[in-house]
């Protein structure tokens, strides 16, 4: 799980984040994922304006699958780029 000091995020308007998200994370739950190693995360969330929040970044790991055709195990190299919109609770 991703964690952010809202106090530096106030003190500056952005703030830059990175982590690692585990198979077991809440983030990846209901996900069919399985990773063979963990996500790493890194991004840049930035306030947009009274309890809004925007984040831009990427994240990379590696899932492990199969190959439909012959069923061999395959590892794919996976890396997504992320904007996501947060808000506070009213």
């Amino acid at each position: 799980m991703l964690r952010v000091d809202l106090r530096e995020l106030a003190r500056n308007g952005a703030v830059a984040t990175q982590g690692e998200l585990r198979q077991d994370d809440a983030a990846l739950e209901g996900t069919e994922l399985r990773l063979k190693e963990p996500v790493a995360v890194r991004g840049r969330l930035q306030s947009i304006g009274e309890g809004r929040f925007y984040w831009q970044g990427t994240a990379q790991t590696v899932v492990q699958g199969e190959c439909r055709r012959c069923l061999i195990p395959v590892a794919t190299p996976l890396q997504l780029e992320i904007g996501a919109l947060f808000t506070q609770d009213p």
